[in-house]
């Protein structure tokens, strides 16, 4: 997704999300939060149950929040395309003419409303663009594996007239990428990551967060005060991508960090503040994904951080 935000930036392109794929993918979020919360109390009760503890406490997850959380991270990548009017009477009539993209089979009931829904919504966005639009889908059964299936042809060539060649159908992200710009088989490899100052200093700003104390494990005090953020060693790294547009070359990958930080335990009583320690200094691990620019050499010449974990691995130093 972080190469995909780059290589449209750089072509000049908007990422569209059809307003259905958007509830579903929202409906899947909110399930799986249910059921991690669901899953979290079981293994809560049953710790208690056999150690005996009741200091244990149970979680309190505001899911409501957590769906709009993910909405809104979703909005700052996307632009939510809207379901033309009339794409509801229309999915519910080829559900049940069994007539592509919805299911075909009249062996059961009718499924594929909501496929008809998002490719109404592709065409509709392709009649009022003049620029290319790609339509990017991994439901092969629905649209076609490497083509489009030819009764959706058909309906392209209708709608657009002569404007279909404009209209590029891409089984996956790997399909868009690949029409956006060329891949790059050659990896950058742990140690040019490790060691390029323009990644380092992204990686520090990441975690210059004000939010990252908020993740510090305190144990028994109210809250503490981060004094430092120490030096930085990559871990390991993984999930490498490369496209060329252009003269240009972008890079991402996951990377995993150890850093440190230091803090005073703190608690507070009538008397005010009280510092219960001297300084403590933790160890700790984050991931992130990072994006890089890289120069004809092949060497980073500037990096961001598109998105970092929660730190994790709290050790005492």
């Amino acid at each position: 997704m972080a190469m995909l935000r780059t290589l449209a930036r750089e072509t000049g392109h908007r990422l569209g999300l059809p307003e259905i794929a958007l509830e579903e993918h929202l409906a899947h979020h909110r399930r799986a939060v249910e059921l991690a919360v669901t899953d979290f109390r079981r293994a809560t009760s049953k710790l208690r149950s056999l150690s005996g503890s009741m200091g244990i406490e149970d979680v309190i997850v505001d899911i409501d929040r957590a769906v709009a959380d993910r909405r809104a991270r979703l909005d700052s990548v996307f632009e939510v395309v809207p379901t033309p009017d009339l794409a509801s009477h229309e999915s519910l009539l080829r559900e049940a003419r069994r007539q592509p993209p919805a299911g075909v089979s009249f062996d059961g009931p009718g499924a594929g409303g909501r496929d008809v829904a998002i490719w109404l919504t592709a065409l509709s966005t392709a009649e009022a663009c003049e620029d290319d639009t790609y339509f990017v889908s991994a439901d092969s059964a629905a649209f076609g594996r490497t083509q489009l299936k030819p009764e959706l042809v058909a309906e392209l060539d209708e709608k657009l007239a002569g404007r279909a060649s404009a209209f590029h159908y891409c089984n996956g992200l790997d399909a868009l990428l690949g029409e956006l710009a060329a891949k790059v088989e050659q990896p950058l490899g742990r140690d040019l990551i490790a060691n390029s100052a323009a990644v380092r200093v992204a990686v520090t700003a990441a975690l210059e967060d004000p939010n990252l104390v908020w993740e510090v494990p305190f144990g028994e005090s109210s809250g503490g005060v981060s004094t430092n953020s120490g030096a930085l060693e990559l871990t390991s790294s993984g999930h490498e991508v490369s496209y060329q547009v252009g003269e240009m070359t972008w890079a991402c990958a996951r990377t995993t960090w150890q850093a440190s930080i230091s803090f005073e335990r703190m608690s507070y009583g009538p008397e005010g503040r009280l510092i219960l320690d001297p300084p403590r200094t933790l160890a700790f691990k984050v991931t992130t994904t990072l994006v890089m620019q890289l120069d004809p050499q092949g060497a980073v010449s500037a990096a961001e951080v598109a998105a970092r974990s929660r730190a994790f691995g709290f050790r005492e130093l």
